[in-house]
């Protein structure tokens, strides 16, 4: 139940097709126990969802990774974030690629307005880079996870709350 007292927010979930997105999205949402299938199905556009703990309330949006939609949605929708996560399947092809989408995201926003951090997703698969090298690559705080983990969902929710507490102490000082 949501407290009148919470704290509203936005946070955008942005990558490459298949690197786990929506299955962050699930983890958080609490989706995740018994539908995990090695089938994708791409995200069309972008998918919401709710999350609310710690009295924070945020609304999540979930961009297709896709070219066409990360072009056209994101440049419309991705304002008004509190957080955006770059989010990389963490192999060092995927890391590359996603440098360029670090920089498209600090394009459409403003320095002031967004923190952007990077979700380096599949630390439990074979050829993965680790968070502090993600880091070192895209040069934006970087949390690894296993989406496909839910005992991690505390963790990632503990590293959101910390980061909204932050964010929320900012505002107030301006």
């Amino acid at each position: 139940m949501t407290n009148s007292k919470d704290t509203l927010g936005k946070i955008s979930f942005v990558g490459a097709p298949a690197v786990g997105k929506s299955t962050i999205m699930k983890m958080l949402t609490n989706k995740l126990a018994g539908e995990q299938s090695r089938r994708y199905l791409p995200t069309q556009g972008f998918d919401l969802g709710s999350i609310s703990f710690k009295g924070f309330k945020l609304r999540m949006w979930d961009f297709g990774g896709q070219k066409a939609y990360l072009k056209h949605y994101l440049t419309q929708y991705i304002h008004g974030s509190d957080i955006v996560f770059i989010v990389t399947d963490s192999t060092p092809k995927n890391v590359l690629t996603t440098k360029e989408l670090v920089e498209h995201a600090r394009s459409l926003l403003p320095k002031e307005a967004c923190h952007i951090f990077c979700l380096a997703n599949k630390q439990d698969l074979s050829g993965h880079m680790g968070p502090s090298r993600v880091k070192d690559v895209l040069r934006i705080p970087t949390f690894g996870i296993s989406a496909t983990d839910p005992a991690q969902r505390d963790l990632l929710i503990n590293f959101i709350s910390e980061a909204m507490n932050i964010i929320t102490q900012e505002r107030e000082n301006i």
